[in-house]
């Protein structure tokens, strides 16, 4: 029921540019030959999973395979760059404009965020220290 979904809360953009994304540690992944990265993602165990599964086979998890940019950019959430450093670096290597490499740069995240296979690291400064939630 989409009326009753909880909305998640959003960052100013402020925080949004500081944030740090991270990527999911329950996930496996590794780079192909093509120095693609292909993700292996877990299925959630429901009762209908598990009711098809008597009858199909059903895999325990499926795979993701990122293309040339989507495994860049995901080499580049490491927990170690910012959101703002990521899309520096997009308009720097693809020379883009600012607004069209942040627009392009954060609907990517968004969908990898939305996907849960990465977060983002949200730092607070609260009277001159910083604190990481």
């Amino acid at each position: 029921m989409a009326f009753f979904r909880k909305k998640s809360p959003s960052l100013p953009r402020r925080e949004l540019l500081r944030s740090k994304p991270i990527r999911n540690s329950r996930l496996k992944w590794e780079e192909n030959t093509d120095g693609e990265v292909v993700l292996a993602i877990p299925r959630r165990r429901t009762w209908w999973l598990n009711l098809v599964s008597r009858v199909f086979y059903v895999p325990s998890k499926r795979t993701v395979v990122l293309d040339e940019i989507g495994s860049w950019l995901w080499s580049l959430c490491d927990g170690q760059n910012t959101v703002d450093h990521v899309i520096t670096t997009v308009r720097e290597r693809y020379k883009l404009e600012r607004k069209e490499a942040e627009v392009s740069t954060l609907t990517y995240l968004k969908q990898l965020m939305e996907k849960g296979l990465i977060g983002l690291a949200v730092s607070h400064v609260i009277k001159n220290k910083e604190k990481r939630i």
